[in-house]
């Protein structure tokens, strides 16, 4: 047996074991919100509509079913949400992402065992579709896998809380791979089809979770950059006429046709509620550091931000102008033709949303190892730009806070680093910019 083998082995092993314990010891808490609205309004017969307006009761039919619950995974879950959020449920998701959660099982913990494994299986294939191993060699990939399935905190956090992260990597993996595979196809003139469903998809993404629209945006511009504003404009329309009926289902499934109002409303509410979204409780958005590091507004703080980036970008791809024209003309070409590629596209999404959203749960930063993963995916070409995307994952991991904390006793610097891990994929990202890379 050779010992990269055995190795794997060995990493699998361990991987399966803590996830296991980790499985066993979780309650799930995001996850409770998920399933209790679809389950609720099921029990309910139907007489619940919008969750936002009527979340007293749902509550109330939540509390029922535990009652007569023997789950000691679903009591946990409920005590932890009612000492979090004061006996409520508390319902940010839209309307939209409630539904697939009413295929679930009434039973908490099978239905718990069922998310969780589904994210475990689509965080090992996001991992493989990237197709990151040098040369093709797989075992490397693996135990890369089951490296971050044992200490990425990110990853950890996510299957711990039961929140949707992994789902989303997935779909910007998924939607990278189809724009490079489909969409940069020559095979046909004009490929309405592929455009479409590409554009369907971000249209979807973006409904069922919102935190996530400006990297849509950037991957909606990339299909316009490779394909020309006819194509877009048709596949736009489309998406407009698919996120109608994505609209409707909704309100069909709740029985009220302001469902979709009522989440804007409680949204705006309750984002005023800076205890639910301190540091303590996981808030690690780097304006929000930032902020209280300086004694600053975090709205100050953002747009410092925002403009440090934008700068720095029209920076990146003036030195890289390919056509030889200098100025604004040069930078605009540069970044249209830099939008031709999906995965910059969405690298540049990712870590700008990170780097200035107020709101940022540890496990938010689980998407950072997609711009991590693809800057990693040149240590052939840039050993610099791997070392960006490996320093990135060290800071973001929450190994280096543990073991401060051991040696030293020093305070929880977890989001310190977290969000220090964003400058290195920055400046990964502007080089490769730079680099025409």
């Amino acid at each position: 047996m050779k010992t990269s083998t055995l190795v794997v082995l060995l990493l699998a092993g361990l991987a399966i074991v803590s996830t296991l314990v980790r499985f066993h010891q979780a309650a799930g808490i995001d996850f409770l919100q998920f399933w209790a609205v679809s389950k609720a309004q099921k029990w309910s017969h139907g007489k619940l509509k919008s969750p936002y307006v009527e979340t007293t009761q749902y509550h109330g039919v939540l509390t029922a079913y535990v009652d007569n619950s023997n789950d000691l995974r679903l009591r946990k879950a409920y005590q932890f949400n009612n000492q979090l959020y004061s006996n409520r449920l508390y319902l940010w998701p839209t309307p939209l992402y409630f539904l697939p959660f009413a295929l679930l099982p009434n039973d908490y913990s099978h239905a718990f065992a069922i998310f969780q494994t589904t994210q475990i299986l689509l965080f090992i294939a996001s991992i493989f579709m990237l197709n990151l191993a040098p040369e093709g060699n797989r075992l490397w990939l693996a135990s890369l896998v089951l490296l971050l399935l044992l200490a990425y905190e990110p990853l950890l956090s996510d299957l711990r809380v039961g929140n949707f992260n992994i789902f989303q990597l997935f779909g910007l993996v998924l939607l990278t791979g189809y724009a490079d595979r489909v969409l940069a196809s020559r095979t046909a003139p004009v490929p309405f089809g592929p455009c479409l469903v590409f554009m369907c998809s971000l249209v979807f993404l973006t409904m069922l979770k919102p935190n996530l629209v400006f990297v849509m945006l950037l991957l909606a511009a990339h299909l316009w950059a490779r394909h020309g504003t006819k194509i877009f404009g048709v596949a736009a329309l489309a998406g407009a006429v698919f996120g109608a009926v994505l609209v409707l289902l909704p309100c069909i499934k709740f029985g009220s046709w302001t469902v979709w109002l009522d989440w804007y409303r409680y949204f705006k509410t309750h984002t005023d509620n800076t205890e639910i979204y301190s540091i303590s409780r996981g808030n690690f958005a780097s304006i929000l550091l930032i902020s209280q590091a300086l004694h600053v507004s975090m709205l100050s703080v953002a747009g410092v931000l925002t403009a440090a980036l934008i700068t720095s970008a029209c920076g990146a791809l003036i030195i890289s102008s390919r056509s030889g024209k200098s100025g604004v003309r040069g930078a605009w070409q540069t970044a249209v033709l830099s939008l031709r590629d999906s995965h910059l596209s969405a690298a540049l999404g990712v870590t700008a949303t990170l780097a200035v959203s107020p709101l940022v749960w540890s496990h938010y930063y689980l998407l950072s190892l997609l711009p991590a993963l693809w800057l990693l995916s040149f240590q052939q070409r840039c050993r610099y730009l791997a070392l960006a995307g490996g320093l990135s994952i060290l800071c973001t991991a929450g190994i280096a806070p543990k073991v401060l904390y051991l040696l030293f006793g020093w305070a929880n610097l977890a989001p310190i680093f977290m969000a220090i891990g964003l400058v290195p994929l920055w400046v990964g990202l502007l080089m490769a910019i730079a680099r025409n890379l």
